[in-house]
């Protein structure tokens, strides 16, 4: 597997961990049940950071409900993503740093434009790149 595809399979596998579906970004099957994740798969040079996002999606069957649940989610995310940030082992060896993104925005409401059926979430992150990943 090359680094791209180990990068990609990390983070897949972590944002798997909030216990959603999750898809690569623009890829989801419109016929899958909310809630999900997708996020856009990003790799940088040792010791390099980049900035990442994910979104959270969930069923809005009414307001007060869509953002309970979108609530629920989020504080699912911020517990396992952590102010200290979280490790994220790489097969094949390396590791990548998920951090809350710098600029003080980590989690941010996102409701697409073209309907209410459904709320969102901004993830915002950033990924640092250990070298050995690149070995």
């Amino acid at each position: 597997m090359g680094e791209y595809q180990a990068a990609q399979k990390a983070m897949f596998d972590f944002w798997a961990t909030m216990g959603l579906p999750v898809y690569i970004h623009g890829e989801a099957p419109r016929d899958k049940p909310l809630p999900y994740i997708t996020f856009t798969p990003t790799l940088g040079d040792a010791f390099s950071q980049a900035d990442a996002e994910a979104f959270l999606w969930v069923k809005a069957t009414d307001e007060a409900s869509a953002n309970k649940e979108r609530a629920k989610w989020c504080d699912k995310i911020t517990q396992r993503i952590p102010a200290r940030g979280v490790k994220i082992a790489v097969d094949g060896g390396g590791m990548i740093v998920c951090y809350r993104h710098g600029n003080g925005t980590f989690i941010s409401p996102y409701d697409p434009p073209e309907g209410k059926e459904v709320v969102g979430a901004r993830i915002a992150v950033q990924v640092h790149f250990d070298n050995s990943i690149l070995a």
